[in-house]
């Protein structure tokens, strides 16, 4: 996994929420803006910059990532990810979920559309091989399968208590890959005067990539720990934000930190849950 591939999967993780236009579902509700630093070996090489909106009966957002610092000079890839859905009972109900990376002139593109809380349908341009769709449709099929920005978002909902536990199937039109949570502590943070709350995700690959990366990842399972912070939104109640994260690939340290981070307008520290 190259440290361009590892990072998106790290934005895969990192982000919130998602989504593909301005809906009526969420008029009215609070924007959350953030933006966070990427650096991998100690070098700032990406930016992140999220904005999403939350309500009890529905969540949307987007995401984009664009080569910055030092990395602005060398690297073209980036990505852009969107998702909108419907909260359910007792879980997320994401309804359509895009998402674009590559470079400028060799862009994939993927989007998958839910129902019921199974995938209907997706589309990838250019297309996925016949061994490789077989694959991913078998690893998908008759499952509860989550984009990654959904199931970050259902996450953020459970609470400090109840969030970080057991394992989840991930789509993201691209691969499928499962998700393995585990709780790793919390901590006090001086910039935000409060308690965050710290995740592992261990990635583990499934179906829609090369033999040899799956075999990489296997016995060198690639994982994320992220740092949550529990804030205030005025519709929904507390929710959990990821405000930073670190990990190792490829013999390659990385890490995402926040930049800035607002809530309604206002920053992060005022809204934290005491």
């Amino acid at each position: 996994m190259t440290a361009q591939t590892a990072f998106r999967r790290l934005t895969s993780a990192f982000v919130l929420a998602g989504a593909l236009s301005a809906a009526v579902a969420t008029a009215g509700a609070e924007t959350l803006n953030m933006r966070y630093n990427v650096r991998v070996s100690g070098i700032k090489v990406f930016k992140v910059d999220y904005e999403g909106r939350l309500t009890k009966k529905a969540y949307e957002g987007k995401a984009r990532v664009k080569p910055s610092g030092f990395g602005g000079l060398f690297l073209s890839s980036r990505s852009d990810m969107r998702v909108k859905g419907r909260m359910g009972n007792p879980s997320v109900k994401p309804e359509q979920f895009f998402m674009r990376k590559g470079k400028k002139k060799k862009m994939k593109e993927a989007t998958v559309t839910y129902a019921g809380g199974h995938v209907k349908s997706w589309r990838r341009n250019p297309p996925r091989n016949a061994e490789k769709t077989k694959a991913i449709n078998a690893a998908i099929a008759g499952r509860t399968v989550l984009d990654p920005l959904s199931m970050l978002v259902r996450e953020g909902l459970k609470g400090p208590k109840a969030f970080c536990q057991g394992r989840q199937r991930v789509f993201d039109g691209h691969t499928v890959y499962d998700i393995v949570f585990r709780k790793e502590g919390t901590l006090r943070d001086k910039r935000l005067n409060g308690t965050l709350y710290r995740c592992r995700l261990i990635y583990v690959p499934v179906a829609g990539m090369s033999e040899k990366k799956k075999r990489r990842a296997k016995a060198d399972p690639p994982y994320f720990d992220v740092t949550f912070a529990a804030v205030k939104d005025r519709d929904v109640g507390t929710i959990l934000v990821p405000v930073s994260a670190t990990g190792r690939l490829n013999g390659k340290s990385f890490s995402a930190s926040m930049k800035r981070g607002k809530i309604g307008g206002e920053k992060l520290a005022a809204r934290m849950a005491r």
